[in-house]
């Protein structure tokens, strides 16, 4: 027994229809127990990705250009459950907010960083402090 069975949407009725029906013909029961529909990759405007029409985006060329972090930005990013649109332009704004995002997280972290040594400073100094039997204590 398969516990999940992968369709494409424009397939999902005649691909799933004849292993549904001689299973249940014959044990009674679906041979699956839940579809996981998907779409394609299409290009930018929705159109089928075509090496003669030239509308093709290679993963390898994303990741050269861009690096891996974006091409993995843009498949946990993408509904899979429909077509999925795939262009330069989109990997282009995806990387700028992959950008954007690493630059606000490096500035909190800048910020953080600066927040520590000011407490060090601090705790440095009352250390001192009553080292040199100046604490109240």
């Amino acid at each position: 027994m398969c516990y999940v069975i992968l369709k494409v949407l424009t397939n999902i009725a005649a691909g799933s229809t004849l292993p549904l029906l001689t299973a249940v013909a014959t044990t009674g029961k679906a041979p699956y127990n839940s579809v996981l529909t998907h779409g394609f990759v299409v290009d930018g405007e929705g159109r089928k990705m075509s090496k003669s029409v030239g509308n093709t985006v290679a993963p390898s060329d994303i990741i050269d250009v861009y690096g891996a972090d974006v091409m993995r930005l843009w498949v946990s990013s993408a509904d899979y459950q429909a077509d999925v649109r795939l262009s330069k332009d989109i990997v282009k704004q995806l990387s700028e907010v992959y950008r954007r995002s690493v630059i606000h997280s490096v500035s909190c972290l800048v910020t953080w960083m600066t927040s520590i040594q000011i407490l060090i400073k601090w705790l440095m100094q009352i250390c001192l402090n009553s080292i040199n039997g100046h604490c109240c204590a």
